[in-house]
């Protein structure tokens, strides 16, 4: 269950969502009204013949100048397309320029003696300095000043405008262009294959995560819960990011940054995000949030901003262009450290910025096809860095090649580290290997033919025993096996779109997000529930594993080759790797193996020189390999290779043709027939998503297994 944010709500989390709508009603009127040009109660401005004031006319406020003034009426020109014109306005209809920039009317404001008075309104606020900014009237200026030094009055008054008023969308610093004339690739080419000159990497800060939920209110239509961000302690401290996204143009709505912790279901700090910046990272080490944005000319920007819930605002710190003429729009970035950020910033390009130096500190060029995104280690030491062949481990501080881990099994498709930073999952096609680091020993490895992809996947680890593959599915290593699958409830849980992302594994919790909608309300809320999940251990346990597989020693299969000259090479050696399964081929079975060569589209491929300098362009078609297990329509295992491809980086001799160099190793690979090793079982389809499946949203978890599972007496 989703702890005590189950829909039939106990009195108390009950009491706390009804308070909090209430006072979304309060801030959204708060809003309404002063966009309107109403103000509430206090000194009571009425404009004079020859000022200069602001109209609302068809929904937009305009510069406008008063003509005359009669009782409650203002007469006054304004521009409206290209001509002059004069209407009569209710007076809530006008309003100063500087009352578009207020969050309360104007009183009298007096200190603690009485002998000092001054007419103003309130501008903001910085709780972390126990200052409030005030517009004066009479100098039509800004002042700055303690707010102990306000009479007990006007410090309740002040607290209750505070508590009351719209969130204050808090402005990104200008756009700064960082030095990129160092830039350079990350560098280690002779690395070792095995971890063990890589020590663990725990994380500074702790993640451990309790069962539980916090609600806070949806305050517009265009207000939307855009990620979540367990973050530990026995509190349960997590974050989440609202706001419109970028691709809505409603600029006078902020985002927000909630802070929550769920053990109690409480809301802590609410923090305003400027309109298009959309939160990607966290880090709590540091008391620093990243987003993403655009500049005005539309190139992509990174703002880092100091936030934490300690902090009443979130105050930027500096603001840049992070851009390439090849940026393929994947927003992708995290701290890699207190003062380095990474960010995607090409087609499978990633560059790492010092933001106190303000300069690229090095450039690291992905091996991939399908752009598996890398993964940070929880000390920020290490970025892994999934590609085609291998994996490469990279010092995040200079981006020197600590290993480079080869794979089995097909192509990579996701990384992650453990909780720890002991140990390393890789997951290919068929095989999830777990590396650990500090150790030179061979991974372990393990048939994953069922969940695995050539596809980028996410990967999380759950205990020290189980992972869920691509936010679904639970694999189990000790049985080998995927256990469990997990689905959020279409109508409740709040999904990622893009690039963004909803969900999070930490500390054996999955954590994800709800929108409630009722008649009179709608609300959000964020938590967390306990994996698998009640009852689903007792449902595993007492599975017959002997009786889940298509595949298994016995089983006849067929052999199906579509590789031209190559035919029989092919046939050999998926003949051998068949044999040594104790699969039995005849020409009859109806579990067919399929091999088949061909060769790729011809793409193109610009090489740059490292520091700047000449380019070449290159043509290539790499030559391809597959081979794949059917069982009539339906895939039951795959694997492939390619050969000839472009690399990311080579060294070349002075004036030698680049293109004369990937000649060279434009070759078929036939003899990847005689490498392949087929798993000794391949799972029946049926099961290949689990035993089962969850539904999560805000009645938590509904376990319900498959009706016709196979039973241990």
């Amino acid at each position: 269950m989703f702890g005590e944010l189950s829909i039939q709500f106990p009195r108390r989390i009950f009491s706390t969502l009804t308070l909090m709508l209430m006072a979304s009603v309060l801030l959204a009127s708060s809003a309404r009204g002063q966009s309107s040009g109403g103000m509430p109660p206090g000194i009571k401005l009425k404009p004079a013949a020859g000022e200069q004031i602001e109209v609302l006319f068809l929904g937009d406020w305009r510069p406008g100048q008063v003509v005359d003034v009669s009782r409650n009426e203002v007469m006054a020109d304004f521009e409206f397309g290209a001509s002059t014109q004069r209407r009569t306005f209710p007076l809530h209809e006008t309003r100063y320029p500087w009352q578009a920039k207020v969050i309360s009317p104007v009183y009298n404001w007096k200190d603690k003696s009485g002998q000092f008075s001054v007419k103003a309104a309130v501008l903001d606020n910085d709780r972390d300095a126990n200052t409030v900014t005030l517009y004066r009237l009479d100098t039509n200026a800004e002042i700055t000043v303690p707010i102990d030094k306000l009479s007990e009055v006007d410090q309740r008054r002040l607290e209750k405008i505070l508590g009351n008023a719209p969130l204050k969308i808090t402005p990104p610093p200008p756009v700064e262009v960082f030095r990129t004339g160092t830039l350079s690739m990350s560098a280690g080419w002779q690395t070792e294959t095995n971890l063990g000159g890589v020590s663990a990497d725990p994380p500074t800060v702790e993640v451990a995560v309790p069962s539980g939920g916090a609600v806070f209110p949806k305050l517009d239509f265009w207000d939307n819960l855009l990620s979540v961000y367990p973050i530990g302690s026995s509190a349960g401290w997590m974050a989440a990011a609202t706001g419109s996204g970028s691709g809505h143009g409603k600029d006078d709505f902020p985002g927000r940054l909630v802070w929550a912790t769920i053990a109690d279901g409480k809301v802590r700090k609410v923090q305003s995000i400027p309109h298009g910046e959309i939160l990607v990272a966290v880090d709590p080490a540091s008391q620093k949030v990243l987003t993403v944005g655009s500049s005005d000319d539309s190139k992509s920007t990174l703002c880092v901003w100091s936030a934490s819930p300690k902090t009443d605002k979130a105050k930027p710190i500096v603001r840049w262009i992070s851009h390439k003429d090849s940026w393929s729009g994947n927003p992708f970035a995290e701290f890699v450290g207190p003062n380095l950020v990474i960010h995607r910033w090409g087609d499978s390009q990633y560059v790492v910025w010092d933001i106190e130096a303000k300069t690229a500190v090095y450039e690291v060029k992905q091996e991939s096809f399908f752009d598996a995104p890398p993964v940070i280690s929880p000390g920020k030491r290490y970025l892994a860095l999934p590609e085609d062949k291998a994996v490469r481990l990279i010092n995040a501080a200079d981006g020197m090649t600590l290993a480079t881990l080869p794979i089995e099994g097909g192509r990579t498709s996701a990384v992650a580290f453990d909780a720890r930073g002991e140990n390393l999952a890789v997951l290919t096609n068929n095989q999830l290997a777990i590396w650990q680091l500090g150790s030179s020993s061979e991974p372990s490895r393990y048939n994953a033919s069922s969940v695995g992809s050539p596809f980028g996947q996410k990967l999380a680890w759950v205990d020290e025993t189980s992972l869920l593959v691509d936010g679904k599915t639970l694999f189990d290593l000790d049985r080998e096996l995927p256990i469990w699958n997990y689905t959020p409830a279409f109508a409740e849980v709040v999904r990622g779109s893009g690039f963004r992302e909803v969900t999070k594994v930490a500390s054996g919790r999955f954590c994800y997000g709800v929108q409630l909608r009722e008649r009179d309300f709608q609300a959000f809320v964020i938590g967390a529930v306990e994996l698998p999940g009640d009852g689903v251990r007792d449902t595993i346990a007492r599975v017959d594993r002997d009786k889940l597989w298509t595949l298994e020693a016995g089983s006849n299969v067929m052999i199906e080759t579509n590789c031209g000259s190559y035919n029989a090479a092919a046939r050999s050696g998926l003949e051998a790797a068949a044999r040594a399964c104790g699969w039995i081929v005849q020409p009859s079975a109806t579990i067919v193996i399929k091999a088949e060569m061909g060769r790729s589209k011809q793409q193109t491929v610009t090489y740059e020189q490292i520091g700047g300098g000449q380019s070449q362009s290159v043509t290539v078609a790499p030559y391809y390999s597959n081979v794949v297990v059917m069982d009539g329509d339906t895939r039951l295992w795959s694997t492939g290779t390619s050969s000839g491809g472009a690399p990311s980086f080579m060294w070349v001799k002075k004036d030698e043709s680049i293109q004369s160099r990937v000649r060279e190793t434009e070759k078929p690979d036939p003899e990847f027939f005689q490498r392949v090793e087929f798993p000794g079982k391949i799972l029946h389809p049926r099961y290949q998503g689990g035993f089962g499946t969850s539904t999560y949203g805000k009645r938590g978890l509904i376990a319900q297994p498959l009706s016709d599972l196979p039973m241990l007496p």
